[in-house]
């Protein structure tokens, strides 16, 4: 989790950094264009650190890059719409994906998303998450890394003093 939080960090700010340099690039580029811009930065970022690690597993399907653990939990990046769900276009692809469905012979990892919300405007982040999805709007679980209220990884710092479980 650490360094996919810096790797988010690091991927918004050079994002910022781009739209900064020039106000038309910020007037021009909406927001699934910045999206996309801060998706695939996070990607590069993210894929560079794991990539050859033991038991992890990068597969690209077009543009949407899934990076899979143990073959037990599968990753994928998104920015958030209303609540904590990707705002995409359903596919059938991505169907599988969000109900958590097995192809038939196969076992199937469990889906999660890391994924972050932000203003109205676009310019400031409100909230970043880790959520199981179960359905195209509903999940199973969501983990906070930092909200409008928290700036920090709350099950991160401080460390347990014990192992978890």
């Amino acid at each position: 989790m650490p360094g996919l939080w810096e790797d988010f960090q690091a991927a918004w700010q050079w994002v910022q950094q781009i739209l900064d340099e020039d106000p038309e690039r910020r007037a021009t580029f909406d927001s699934s264009t910045q999206a996309a811009m801060i998706y695939l930065r996070l990607a590069k970022l993210a894929v560079g650190r794991l990539f050859g690690l033991p038991g992890v597993q990068i597969t690209r399907h077009g543009r949407m890059v899934k990076i899979t653990f143990g073959g037990r939990l599968a990753l994928r990046f998104k920015k958030f719409g209303d609540g904590v769900h990707g705002a995409n276009v359903h596919t059938n692809t991505q169907f599988y994906m969000y109900y958590q469905l097995e192809f038939e012979g196969m076992e199937s990892p469990t889906e999660i998303t890391f994924g972050y919300k932000t203003d109205a405007a676009g310019r400031n982040v409100t909230g970043v998450y880790i959520t199981c999805p179960i359905g195209w709007r509903t999940t199973k679980w969501i983990i906070t890394l930092a909200d409008d209220e928290t700036d920090t990884l709350p099950f991160i710092n401080p460390q347990p003093n014990e192992p978890v479980p």
